[in-house]
């Protein structure tokens, strides 16, 4: 097909692509299970503060905080393998 080339990563790229994602996920298992809860739902499935805060039955503020910390834990975890995402 037409363009297929232009989509398709070289070997190198995919596995590349591969390492990254597992080293995010193995980075949100070493979460808390608080942190990668409000992540995940917020930044992977895309609910707004007010579904987390349902769905988690907390105060949107805790939401609020707990996403921005568990950023920042995500971040650290990472930079471990900063040699992935540089």
């Amino acid at each position: 097909l037409p363009g297929l080339e232009a989509r398709t990563l070289s070997p190198d790229l995919e596995l590349q692509k591969r390492e990254r994602i597992a080293a995010v996920h193995r980075a949100l298992a070493r979460l808390s299970a608080e942190h990668r809860a409000v992540l995940v739902l917020f930044d992977l499935q895309g609910y707004t503060y007010e579904d987390c805060a349902l769905i988690l039955k907390l105060p949107m503020g805790t939401v609020k905080s707990r996403l921005s910390r568990a950023r920042l834990a995500l971040k650290t975890v990472l930079e471990e393998e900063r040699e992935l995402f540089s």
